[in-house]
């Protein structure tokens, strides 16, 4: 869904919160991503395929379980 701003609230982004966002910094540790350290480090060593995940075959997810940690 898009939401289009009108009036009183476009004034208030342009002119009030806009301005004030970009004079708050953002810390350089915090800049990009970096997927093989912590904390975006994934906790499992299994890869699972995009098709599995969006598949959705099983509620529940049991047959990806079982593909991929009971070898079934």
């Amino acid at each position: 869904m898009v939401y289009f701003l009108l009036g009183e609230d476009r004034r208030l982004v342009l002119k009030g919160l806009r301005p004030k966002a970009r004079e708050i910094s953002v810390s350089d540790s915090l800049r990009g991503w970096s997927w093989s350290s912590p904390p975006v480090e994934p906790p499992y060593d299994v890869s699972l395929p995009l098709y599995e995940i969006a598949a959705n075959y099983c509620e529940s997810g049991r047959d990806v379980y079982l593909r991929h940690v009971e070898g079934v």
